[in-house]
């Protein structure tokens, strides 16, 4: 097990690196002061775990794992699918409201690696865009469709100056929808440090999943944090013909 845990640590560690190389190489010319970049808080605090919620929200299951949440004082990231906005812009409020972050897990719910690098900066430049119009604070991670990556998404990411975040456990909730294996394939290896995976719309297996989890962990010593916290002051702004279409749509 402890060898799994570290294959996962250095596996981030590589990943962290291959992105910083992908940054530099967008880098300013040499004799150009480059732009101090804005801190990006992606590991979960010390002693902790993150929990994290993809492709929401959804009108009647996205508050149900906010009323959990809520319920032990949780903070947790929810990676936004942006089609699903503007009409569910309430409950991006309701989420930014009890103090979670709100991330990009890009606009359509496709496999980026089969897109051109037109399509996927288009896609992620949306989602951004979209999140920011329900009134959240600019993005700083975006995790990718089924943690489907390439050198294209992962070079977009990095000059749409996002932090690639994927997970070191699963939740495998869309393969049991069902309580008990969420459960065990949770608890089986999660651990302080991990970000773990769950999905918005398996909320009815995480009303009796989700609490058992935290309680187990909590009787632990293990803590809750969110990860990718905004960052105040952090520049960003709407596309105007998006802010159009929106208009629209409103």
């Amino acid at each position: 097990m402890s060898g799994d845990r570290s294959t996962r640590r250095w596996s981030r560690l590589l990943a962290g690196a291959v992105i910083g190389a992908l940054v530099l190489l967008a880098s300013p010319a040499l004799g150009q002061e480059p732009a101090e970049p804005d801190p990006i808080t992606v590991d979960p605090p010390p002693g902790t775990i993150a929990l994290t919620f993809d492709d929401g929200p959804f009108e009647e299951l996205t508050p149900l794992i906010l009323e959990i949440l809520a319920r032990y004082d949780i903070k947790a990231t929810f990676f936004i699918s942006t089609y699903r906005l503007p009409h569910n812009e309430h409950l991006i409020h309701q989420i930014l409201a009890a103090g979670h972050s709100v991330q990009s897990h890009g606009n359509l719910h496709v496999r980026l690696p089969n897109r051109t690098r037109d399509e996927i900066l288009g896609d992620l430049q949306l989602s951004l865009d979209l999140i920011m119009a329900a009134g959240a604070p600019r993005p700083t991670c975006f995790r990718p469709p089924y943690g489907a990556t390439n050198e294209d998404v992962l070079s977009v990411a990095a000059e749409l100056d996002l932090e690639v975040v994927l997970w070191t456990v699963a939740s495998l909730d869309t393969v049991h929808q069902e309580p008990d294996g969420i459960i065990t394939s949770t608890l089986t290896i999660a651990a302080a440090g991990d970000v773990v995976l769950m999905h918005d719309h398996w909320a009815s297996a995480h009303e009796i999943a989700l609490p058992i989890i935290i309680e187990t962990l909590l009787e632990q010593g293990v803590g809750f944090g969110p990860i990718c916290v905004p960052v105040p002051g952090r520049p960003g702004g709407i596309a105007p013909s998006v802010a159009r279409i929106l208009d629209l749509i409103r």
